[in-house]
């Protein structure tokens, strides 16, 4: 319960990150994204033993050192990623005056992500009423149930990847007017996640 209630207390800065990350790989700057989430895990590396056994001159805080150290490399991985949108060195930069509320902009960000925070809300409801079932068996299936889903999220990386790098090319495409380009992207995408995907599924067979 208590990593639960700090761990919500890091949804604004984990919100960011999801939302400059987002906007470097619009932009094509995939990199940068990669390299904020290489900064965030190594961080949260480092103070996940700090703050769990209290290392001095950190208090020990046991289970719930291990969500401030997620929390604090969230909002130093986010503050970073403003930062450096601010300084106005890539396509996208933060100046004030875009702070200012756009009702239109705003609708329309929401009638976008409605659908998609529903499939995601979909997925993981389906994931718990599985763990629910899972957890009538015991602790040790509980465990194995886990470990299972953790392989087959490693599975799906590639497919998250590419998905990723898809709707950056889509949207691109889509916003300089060519569709066919759009078209293309996806259809190619697909192609290398079937042979990708098939490698994986042979080798787990």
């Amino acid at each position: 319960i208590g990593y639960f209630r700090i761990s919500l207390l890091g949804t604004f800065a984990l919100f960011l990150q999801f939302v400059t990350g987002s906007i470097f790989r619009a932009t094509g700057e995939v990199r940068v994204a990669m390299v904020l989430t290489i900064i965030a895990t190594l961080l949260n590396l480092i103070l996940d033993p700090l703050l769990i056994f209290g290392i001095y001159p950190f208090p020990e805080l046991g289970v719930d050192g291990a969500a401030w150290a997620s929390v604090l490399s969230l909002i130093v991985a986010s503050l970073a990623g403003c930062t450096m949108l601010a300084k106005g060195s890539f396509a996208v930069s933060l100046k004030p005056s875009n702070f200012i509320p756009n009702y239109h902009s705003m609708w329309r960000i929401i009638r976008i992500a409605i659908p998609a925070a529903s499939r995601r809300i979909i997925r993981d409801a389906a994931r718990i009423f599985m763990m629910k079932i899972v957890s009538v068996y015991g602790i040790s299936f509980i465990a194995a149930y886990g470990i299972g889903m953790r392989i087959d999220m490693i599975a799906m990386l590639p497919g998250m990847g590419l998905s990723a790098a898809t709707s950056t090319l889509v949207g691109q495409n889509l916003g300089a007017g060519k569709v066919k380009n759009s078209e293309k992207s996806t259809w190619t995408a697909l192609k290398y996640l079937g042979a990708i995907m098939g490698q994986i599924g042979r080798a787990h067979v």
